[in-house]
């Protein structure tokens, strides 16, 4: 009887640190990547714009709705994010998304001409109740 007493107190106090370590955690995340396309910028932002043709390029996307607003990307695990642009130019992009996850954030991606080629700085920032890793540069590496 002793023993599943002890158990019991030791199930709980593992219990409450966990809590406690999520409730510790950042509620936002950021992430930062960088590559070089061999692309000029007016074709690297034609790839990011023409968004229904991401799952043939991207990994664990299984489909691409336009709405009035944006998209909606759905992922192979079936999660839902819509996407807003804010900025759809050659020198940079910007992006607002929001998932039925329970996260948002925005997504910017800033284009330099690199010899016959571009240079493409992604920083994600991602945040909400379900705050999640950010899955960086995704559209464009």
């Amino acid at each position: 009887m002793r023993f599943l007493i002890w158990s019991l107190v030791a199930l709980v106090a593992l219990g409450v640190g966990v809590l406690v370590i999520g409730w510790l955690l950042p509620a936002a995340r950021e992430g930062r990547a960088e590559v070089v396309i061999a692309a000029p910028p007016a074709a690297v932002v034609a790839v990011i714009a023409h968004v229904e043709a991401q799952g043939e390029w991207r990994e664990g996307i299984a489909a691409v709705e336009r709405t009035a607003e944006g998209w909606v990307e759905v992922t192979a695990r079936g999660e839902r994010i819509a996407f807003v642009a804010e900025e759809m130019g050659e020198a940079r992009v910007r992006l607002r998304f929001a998932s039925d996850a329970g996260y948002s954030g925005r997504w910017e991606a800033v284009l330099l001409p690199e010899g016959a080629g571009t240079r493409v700085s992604v920083v994600e920032r991602a945040g909400g109740a379900f705050a999640r890793r950010a899955d960086i540069g995704a559209a464009v590496l």
